[in-house]
């Protein structure tokens, strides 16, 4: 028999459970409404140079770059979605990388994108060529929805005929890292506090009914 108290202990039960939902929800790390930056960017220039060697096309004793300008010759993803179109035009900033002293921000603007190289993870040096390799953070400067994100960025140049006339430079996203084991951990509490909220409710339907 159900009476009138079974039923009030049974109401505080299920209001206790829900209470306690959604303290377990608040405890978990809210995602937020902008979404990560995807896709890839590339750049071109016909020439750039280099401080620090015996002159400005000593690539294997240089220790800094000098930009001469660049253009996208490839855009996927968010930058291609918000008007980073091929040829556009891209800011760069010269910067010294031996010794780095880091970060470069920014390292290139386009559009409403900058890229900060926050370290610098290679550096290669030859008679005809150089390239380097780092990460850092891409954002926007307007709000269009769009999280800071994690790069990867790349560069290469090159010598030939004497001249530094090759230059090429992309971005693409650093892989994230997946949800900490203290988050799956309040996950699973919230499955199981919602598992348990559902079958205390079918209880009390089943109970009020007979």
């Amino acid at each position: 028999m159900f009476t009138t108290a079974n039923k009030g202990s049974r109401s505080r039960v299920a209001r206790a459970a829900v209470f306690a939902v959604l303290c377990l929800a608040l405890l978990i790390p809210q995602a937020a409404n902008a979404a990560p930056i995807t896709g890839e960017l590339g750049f071109f220039s016909g020439s750039f140079g280099v401080t620090g060697g015996s002159d400005p096309f000593d690539l294997e004793n240089a220790t800094g770059v000098d930009f001469n300008g660049a253009i996208v010759v490839s855009s996927t993803g968010s930058f291609l979605a918000n008007g980073v179109l091929p040829f556009s035009g891209v800011t760069l900033t010269d910067f010294t990388f031996d010794p780095f002293a880091g970060p470069v921000d920014p390292l290139w603007v386009v559009g409403i994108f900058e890229f900060a190289l926050n370290s610098l993870t290679d550096v290669t040096q030859t008679a005809t060529s150089l390239s380097m390799a780092g990460t850092g953070i891409v954002s926007t400067t307007v709000n269009v929805g769009l999280d800071a994100t994690a790069f990867n960025w790349s560069f290469s140049g090159n010598n030939s005929g004497g001249t530094l006339q090759l230059f090429t430079s992309t971005s693409s996203p650093t892989p994230q890292p997946v949800a900490e084991p203290s988050e799956l951990i309040t996950l699973a509490f919230l499955a199981m506090g919602l598992a348990t909220l559902g079958a205390w409710s079918r209880k009390y339907n089943k109970a009020v009914q007979q």
